[in-house]
């Protein structure tokens, strides 16, 4: 339902975004002074998830899927609201599910991950790159 909810959100945000914007892009980098939030968000978020999973689900590694579900939540929220930051957080998240998946002998998903994680690679250097083209 999270997901769902956020792509809403975002197509929302985006388009008023893209109207306020001087430049086509819009893309913003996330401010140095709210990290330290965004940081304790993510890690209580992460205790919350890894809780329920422990609880709730039988997976071999509750505790390293709640934080990499924190994150996720924590990358679609940047997203929505356009900050190029987003990228990096799917990189460590995606390397995580490669690593964990090639360790369970799942080699499609861990094909998968691999692609997820060039794209957001790819992603991360063609925003960085719109970005400081608008702002020449």
């Amino acid at each position: 339902m999270y997901y769902l909810c956020i792509q809403v959100y975002s197509i929302y945000n985006w388009k008023k975004i893209n109207q306020q914007s001087d430049d086509s892009a819009g893309i913003l980098h996330f401010p140095l002074k709210k990290w330290g939030y965004l940081v304790l968000f993510t890690a209580a978020l992460s205790v919350i998830l890894s809780t329920i999973a422990i609880k709730f689900t039988n997976s071999p590694i509750p505790i390293p899927e709640g934080i990499s579900t924190a994150m996720s939540f924590v990358a679609m929220y940047l997203l929505a609201k356009k900050y190029m930051e987003h990228w990096l957080i799917w990189i460590v998240v995606d390397v995580f599910y490669t690593i964990y998946n090639a360790v369970l002998g799942l080699y499609g998903t861990t094909l998968l991950y691999v692609v997820y994680t060039i794209v957001a690679i790819m992603g991360y250097f063609k925003w960085k790159d719109l970005y400081l083209n608008v702002k020449r």
